[in-house]
């Protein structure tokens, strides 16, 4: 790589390679280095040393890919629960060496609230490692986060910037989530096993769909490049999983300069059959492309057609309707190998998911949610014409996923930590949405089972109208259920009940009574996602 300012480069390049010995050349401007492993300074997850202490209120999670770097801060105080998250592009050395220490580039890629947890402020002023020690000398702690990363150069970065400030990192594992994965051994026979499907990052989707809705468990990612998807039995056994191309993957594939074949047609929507027609070409579709096609069949409240005459919308609809029999497809098979509810064992150390609810999270995860409902939700041509098509699953579209599987290792680990401890009269487990036995409806439920019921409905997206609209004009704004409450503390009263945490998509929050659950997750299935039915 030929860079410029190659002395600042260097230094900050020297700086970066920790706890390594290495001979660094410069030649014409190039910076020759000899093959390393780079390593983060992160320690493993071991039980109990890396729980968070018991005056932790706060500790974060990260989770690293191709694409986006996954923020969350988490709180004691909402059950481990993520109570605000953010996303970053992947650091790089340029990003590091453009600013003149590592703190500086902290406090670069934290959102302001944090800077003041970290720092007592959001001043440029405030982000120097002395006012990083006094405020972790006031709050009592020092900073726990906890990251997955695939790559290792981001796994270096990430702890050498969080390094600045008193901190400790612990490296999640795959086997960390499911300890039977620990030490398999991988068949060289066969050439696709050579890498694992099933990898960390889909071991902590599993993970928080079994901790929000119990066993068995699927969960389907959609990012830009990929969609994959990952279950587990009723037994909590992984079963395995598949991936497919993305949306963008798919749009882009069709564009191919040397293709052999001559598409007329109306292109671009105009209804003008006489558009430029480029030979051995199709047009080039860019995320923008599909949204507006949505947009425009759900505004008309008319489904994009399987028989079109317009090419972009041809390659937009086909895309979808190929993702949407796919993955039903996935599902039913599913399904079938799981068996009902009523085949679950009782002895699952989890609540069952009796109504089979399907996890589907990623960028894309709202067009799959909504292309898995009934009559595909309305987005394309369905030939049940407006009857309900019957469905033995739910499908909840999950943001921060991720990050609530960070939510469920802790909390079993800590369980575990306590159980060993000492035996209490109920199983440790019961408040951590496990159960020792399925819920019977047939009798009148006792609280550990009124608590397993209202925790069903951790996961689900609900609206509500609010006088003040967002900055789109839409008075109508989406949230998740992030956690249930037996109290609530309300103008220094402290309330008894059931209350439903919820995060909305702009990150505010509030907590709201069943009944106004009810009327909340009623009105989601009316409007939908914006701009998405």
């Amino acid at each position: 790589v030929c860079l410029c300012s190659t002395t600042h480069y260097l230094y900050n390049l020297q700086l970066l390679i920790s706890g390594t010995q290495t001979n660094i050349e410069l030649r014409n401007n190039i910076i020759i280095m000899p093959n390393i492993k780079p390593k983060a300074n992160l320690s493993e997850f071991t039980r109990p040393e890396s729980i968070i202490l018991p005056n932790e209120e706060y500790f974060l999670s990260i989770k690293c890919d191709t694409q986006m770097i996954h923020w969350a801060m988490h709180s004691r105080s909402k059950n481990l629960l993520p109570t605000w998250a953010w996303k970053t592009p992947p650091l790089s050395i340029e990003l590091i060496s453009s600013f003149d220490e590592n703190i500086v580039t902290l406090a670069h890629v934290i959102p302001s609230h944090l800077k003041k947890f970290l720092f007592g402020g959001n001043n440029k002023a405030y982000f120097t490692k002395d006012f990083a020690e006094k405020e972790c000398q006031s709050r009592g702690y020092k900073l726990t986060y906890y990251i997955i990363c695939p790559s290792d150069s981001q796994a270096r970065y990430i702890s050498k910037i969080l390094s600045c400030v008193p901190s400790r990192g612990y490296l999640i594992r795959r086997q960390d989530f499911f300890p039977e994965l620990e030490d398999k051994s991988q068949d060289s026979s066969n050439s696709f096993k050579t890498h694992t499907l099933v990898d960390t990052s889909q071991c902590a989707y599993l993970k928080a769909a079994m901790y929000r809705h119990g066993l068995p468990a699927l969960v389907i990612h959609a990012d830009r490049s990929r969609i994959s998807y990952s279950a587990t039995d009723s037994n909590g056994t992984i079963m395995g999983g598949g991936i497919s191309p993305g949306l963008n993957i798919r749009w882009k594939s069709c564009h191919h300069d040397d293709s052999n074949s001559i598409f007329g047609g109306d292109v671009d929507g105009d209804d003008n059959d006489n558009d430029e027609i480029v030979e051995n070409s199709l047009p080039r579709l860019e995320e923008d492309d599909i949204l507006q096609f949505i947009r425009k069949s759900i505004d008309k409240k008319q489904p994009l057609s399987i028989f079109t005459q317009n090419v972009k919308e041809a390659m937009v609809v086909s895309s979808l309707n190929e993702i949407a029999a796919h993955l039903r497809s996935v599902i039913n098979l599913w399904l079938s190998k799981v068996g009902s509810s009523d085949d679950t064992p009782t002895n699952s150390a989890y609540n069952i998911n009796s109504d089979r609810i399907v996890s589907v999270t990623g960028v894309h995860g709202e067009i799959l949610n909504a292309l898995l409902q009934p009559n595909f939700g309305g987005m394309i041509e369905s030939s049940y014409h407006g009857v309900n098509e019957k469905e033995d699953s739910t499908v909840s579209w999950e943001n921060s996923l991720i990050h609530v599987g960070f939510t469920a290792l802790l909390k079993q680990q800590m369980s575990l930590n306590d159980s060993n401890k000492q035996k209490s009269k109920y199983d440790v487990t019961t408040n951590l949405h496990f159960a020792d036995k399925p819920i019977s409806k047939s009798k009148k439920a006792s609280k550990p089972q009124k608590d397993a019921l209202a925790k069903r409905h951790i996961g689900k997206r609900v609206a509500k109208y609010f006088d003040e609209a967002s900055p789109d004009g839409d008075h109508y704004y989406r949230g998740t259920v992030n956690d249930v409450n037996s109290s609530l503390e309300l103008g220094g009263v402290l309330l008894t009940g059931t209350f439903y945490y919820i995060i909305y998509d702009d990150s505010d929050t509030e907590h709201m009574s069943t009944k106004e659950l009810k009327e909340s997750i009623n009105l989601y299935k009316l409007i939908g996602e914006k701009g998405i039915k």
